[in-house]
């Protein structure tokens, strides 16, 4: 064979690999609009006393149970409709999504990101982002730290791991939602918020973290904080295929 030719050859099969491999969702991803219905945070331990006496010492121990100020949850379910159109005008109505389709959902402070280049970030770029200290107990590296699942055809992305309950409502499971952070191949850095997105598959007929409210998704996201409670805007959107 002529060596142009294999080279030729070579450089075909490296370039419909790259396609083969790519994920491109730029066209499977739409925003979300959003409906807020309960509100609660964890309930923290009431501060202990103690009489103090003049003159004494006392070996006094203390413990606490903490609400995190670094992460917001959010659990619910997702619904849909879709059109052939052009803006908000509608040649042809395929009526309601069933939730087979609905396979994602995502949340990122840029609400342009672009999922076109959608890539499993690294744990560690949690922390970069939001300066947090990576040995904290609830800093993004100890956080999401199982790096298994694939999410939205993406492998290897970091999770962690959240508490629901079945269908039957019987027994506590730890990986029907596994929320993990995503990058949009870009760079990432401090304060760099709109280069991530955190997402989670869409697993309908679960039952929330109370065993109370049958939902679709479990998802948390990071929130910036410097030793007080802070806020961020997060955009939401479904991945539909």
């Amino acid at each position: 064979m002529d060596k142009k030719l294999i080279v030729i050859t070579m450089v075909m099969t490296l370039l419909l690999s790259m396609y083969v491999y790519a994920v491109d969702k730029t066209d499977a991803v739409s925003g979300a609009a959003t409906t807020a219905l309960d509100i609660g945070s964890y309930t923290e331990t009431s501060a202990g006393t103690d009489i103090a006496e003049g003159g004494n010492v006392t070996e006094l121990n203390l413990t606490t149970d903490s609400s995190t100020i670094k992460w917001q949850g959010y659990v619910g379910s997702v619904s849909g409709n879709l059109y052939l159109g052009s803006g908000t005008s509608s040649l042809y109505s395929f009526g309601a999504l069933p939730n087979g389709q609905i396979k994602s959902v995502f949340a990122s402070t840029d609400a342009s990101f672009n999922f076109g280049s959608l890539a499993a970030a690294t744990a560690g770029n949690i922390d970069t982002t939001w300066a947090w200290n990576a040995t904290d107990a609830d800093s993004g590296t100890l956080t999401f730290d199982d790096t298994t699942a694939t999410i939205a055809q993406v492998a290897s992305v970091p999770v962690v791991n959240l508490v629901s309950y079945n269908a039957a409502r019987s027994a506590t499971t730890s990986t029907d939602f596994q929320a993990g952070v995503f990058k949009d191949d870009g760079s990432v850095s401090a304060a760099a918020y709109g280069t991530l997105a955190f997402g989670v598959t869409v697993r309908p007929g679960r039952y929330d973290y109370r065993n109370v409210s049958n939902i679709d998704y479990e998802l948390i996201v990071p929130v910036s904080s410097a030793g007080v409670a802070g806020t961020q805007t997060y955009s939401f959107f479904l991945n539909i295929e």
